[in-house]
């Protein structure tokens, strides 16, 4: 058994416990405030193999000194919630079998961890050419002075970040006519409204409690709950409380605003930014952090350079790189989308057996990082690895992109002659469905391999749940590096669909789409390899409402033309048929000008592509989520319905070993998960329902859903028949149907056969049972946006067209 002497020093001023460990003073960090404490317990580096590390932060002071020890292993104590602890009686001096014992106790609930590498786990050992940087605590502290200063409020440690402090006077508040009092909401530009972000506010020495009465997405705000004395809420960009019982008017009020580092998981800090989120350091101006680490051979260091900030502001940012204690690298670069930069940093040729490397950010106070930090083969491209290697995946998702847009589901041959030539060279499944008609739940179904009903993100204002094991984390325990770049919006970190990827970039709002900023991210992402297989997800709304021309995407011709609608019917009960079918052709003429430049712009960026040096072995999946109506069943656009022209989708793959061809399997994007798994030659979670689509060995019913808070209908295709109905499983039982339709006959769903026939009941009876699990394994609650977020959201959702459930 070895030993540790751990220094401790209690600081009164700032309530914490400051732990050094020897000879390792580079371990050192502050522990959590008093208003969030909690336990760091850790396997320590390779001098201290087999002692923990403990940091508790104390409502009293604590002895200074204590000698832990523990029996040599590796382990680490890990876990997501902050949890009050206190130091145990007897625990000072050698670590007995009580200390252990309550440790391993309250592991699950342990909040601040601490490994300085991670090796990467493709089958690396000792000798493996990557090794994951996984440093989770700062060498150098915060200043937490200049940066009060620079921001004009308090500036204090919190557990795993900061905590925002403004004094609000009693004249900055409001008397509304509904006897609450509301201010302008504090804010700090660069770090307020960063997800994970906690808000608290107090009173004249009184806690007030946190409620959310509003939420403001989706075309209105709705009022969800009265206001109750002694708590506050937020409504869009104004702080609103009421009074506790006895106060007659605001003063000594205090408003808090919590920022994280990012959130804890088995693959390290999580960090998230407006654009971009994932796996890193997150190292904020005026620190630094230190990790010690082996450095292959012939390597280099890579990362993604990330700052939090608008480019008006003309704040710069300089990211530096020591190793050893000498300069490695800088950078100086300005706030802004452009500030964001994947970085190569060559490493000594010789390699070192053990060397520190130091990550430092200078700069005004906002959230700076050094995202997806690997070392790794300084020639990927020739390295012995990639031989052996298992093969790249690229997944672009055009959303909105109808099935027939495509020669080969029918669509004339000049309309997207790149993405023809491709699909001829593919396997295409030429019965591909979404499994909604809308975004969010379609895309959680193929990142989850489950149905709508199981996962619950099925409505506008509901994320996808973190209990699901999705195909990203799989092939990221598998080693793949992951990576995504998306238009953002339902596919966000906002919403979660984050889950798995070590960088994913999203473009923000109408203003920021722009397919060959897109493509461009994109293909830098796959420049910039380091030798792992890269799963890739490209998603872009090019051919999503508010329809855009030509290469600049303006959509000024298709909002004018909208605007003249709108005069030219505002005050018409009804409008005529004749004149739906006119606006129904001129919608559908502005789409396909989207799917044109989406076609001439994909076949550029596949040619790149597929001449990369590393690319092969390589995949490409090309699909959507949903398709788009112009009026075939009187309805425009998606989500609104389950008819064909809004589920049908295009699906094909292409890559080294796939015979082209045409597969009439029937395929929904819940197969995804397990056909990705299937590529990547990695096992699918047990949790994931479909089939892998190239071992299938028969068809088999494909299910969509839709969802509001009024309806939950489904659809049900069986080879060439289809069922519409209310996902409720009674009704299937009693074959109460919406409508039947034979698809081989009636591709276009045009002729309902519910009264002609009796194969509709016979069909739904056979399918209530599987219903009933679905629904009955649906999540007990749903988890939603944050008032932040929802705020953040509701331009975004509405410029996509989303107005209403």
């Amino acid at each position: 058994m070895r030993s540790s002497s751990i220094s401790c020093r209690f600081c009164e001023e700032r309530r914490t416990v400051l732990i050094e460990a020897y000879p390792r003073p580079s371990l050192r960090t502050i522990a959590h405030r008093d208003r969030l404490p909690g336990l760091r317990a850790v396997r320590s580096p390779r001098q201290l193999d087999g002692v923990l590390l403990c940091l508790v932060s104390h409502r009293r002071r604590v002895d200074p000194t204590a000698t832990i020890l523990e029996r040599r292993g590796r382990f680490r104590l890990a876990g997501r919630r902050p949890r009050q602890v206190q130091w145990p009686d007897g625990a000072h001096g050698a670590l007995g079998a009580r200390m252990r014992t309550w440790l391993r106790r309250i592991a699950s609930h342990s909040f601040f961890g601490l490994s300085a590498v991670g090796l990467l786990g493709c089958g690396a050992d000792g000798g493996s050419p990557w090794v994951v940087l996984r440093a989770e605590a700062p060498g150098r502290l915060l200043d937490f002075e200049s940066w009060s200063q620079a921001l004009g409020c308090a500036v204090r440690p919190g557990a795993e970040g900061v905590w925002l402090e403004w004094s609000l006077p009693p004249e900055a508040w409001r008397l509304e006519e509904d006897g609450s009092r509301t201010c302008l909401r504090p804010f700090a530009a660069g770090l307020s409204r960063v997800s994970g972000g906690v808000l608290e506010m107090s009173l004249a020495g009184r806690e007030l409690s946190y409620r959310p009465v509003t939420t403001t997405a989706f075309g209105k705000t709705e009022q969800l709950d009265e206001l109750l004395q002694g708590s506050f809420g937020l409504v869009r960009d104004r702080v609103t409380m009421r009074l506790p019982a006895g106060l007659s008017r605001p003063t000594d009020v205090t408003f808090r605003e919590f920022v994280p580092r990012g959130e804890r998981t088995e693959r390290g800090l999580q960090i998230a930014h407006d654009r971009v989120s994932g796996r890193g350091l997150p190292v904020w101006p005026s620190e630094s952090w230190r990790l010690r680490t082996r450095v292959p051979r012939d390597s280099a260091l890579r990362f993604f350079a990330a700052a939090r900030g608008d480019a008006d502001s003309g704040a710069r940012f300089r990211f530096e790189v020591a190793l050893d204690g000498e300069p490695l690298w800088e950078l100086e670069r300005k706030a802004g989308p452009d500030a964001d930069a994947w970085i190569t940093v060559p490493l000594p040729a010789e390699g070192r057996a053990e060397a520190d490397l130091e990550f430092t950010v200078e700069g005004p106070p906002t959230l700076t990082a050094f995202m997806d930090p690997v070392i790794g083969p300084a020639h990927p491209a020739s390295s012995a690895a990639i031989a052996r290697r298992r093969p790249n995946i690229v997944l672009f998702l055009a959303d909105t992109f109808r099935a027939d847009n495509l020669e080969a589901y029918g669509g004339a041959p000049e309309r997207a002659p790149s993405i023809n030539a491709v699909a001829r060279e593919s396997v295409v499944f030429e019965q591909a469905f979404g499994a909604s008609s809308w975004t969010l739940p379609s895309q959680a179904s193929l990142f989850t391999g489950l149905h709508p009903p199981e996962h619950g993100a099925t409505m506008r204002e509901r994320i996808l749940p973190r209990d699901f094991l999705t195909v990203t984390e799989v092939l990221a325990r598998h080693g793949y590096r992951t990576a995504a770049v998306t238009d953002g919006a339902y596919i966000s970190r906002r919403f979660q669909m984050n889950q798995g990827f070590d960088w994913f970039l999203e473009h923000t709002g109408p203003d920021g789409w722009n397919l060959d900023v897109t493509l461009e991210r994109a293909l830098e992402l796959l420049n910039n390899a380091d030798g792992r297989p890269i799963f890739l997800f490209v998603q872009t709304y090019r051919t999503h409402e508010p329809y855009r021309i030509g290469p600049d995407e303006s959509s000024d011709e298709f909002v004018a033309y909208q605007k003249t609608l709108y005069r030219e019917h505002k005050d018409d009960d009804d409008v005529p048929e004749d004149k739906r079918q006119e606006i129904a052709r001129s919608y559908y003429e502005y789409y396909l000008k989207g799917v044109v430049d989406l076609d001439l712009e994909f076949g550029v960026w596949w040619e790149q592509v597929r001449h990369l040096e590393d690319w092969r072995p390589g995949y490409l999946m090309f699909t959507s989520d949903h398709g788009e109506g112009f009026y075939e069943h009187g309805k425009l656009g998606h989500g609104n319905s389950l008819w064909g022209e809004t589920t049908r989708i295009p699906l094909f793959v292409h890559g080294a070993g796939l015979a082209p061809g045409r597969n009439p399997t029937a395929a929904s994007l819940v197969d995804l998960a397990r056909t990705i798994a299937g590529l990547a030659g990695v096992a699918p979670a047990e949790s994931w329902h479909g089939v892998d689509l190239f071992t299938a060995s028969e068809s088999r019913p494909i299910l969509g859903f839709w969802q509001t808070r009024l309806h939950h209908r489904m659809s049900i295709v069986e080879g060439e028949h289809k069922l519409l109905c209310d996902a409720e499983p009674e009704k299937l039982l009693k074959g109460e149907l919406t409508s039947a339709f034979d698809l081989g006959e009636d591709p276009g769903e045009l002729e309902d056969l519910l009264d002609e026939s009796s194969w509709p009941e016979e069909m739904a009876r056979g399918h209530a049972e599987f219903l009933l699990q679905l629904l009955e394994a649906a999540p007990e609650t749903y988890p939603t946006l944050s008032d932040d977020e929802r705020a953040r959201t509701l331009a975004e959702l509405e410029a996509l067209g989303y107005g209403g459930s």
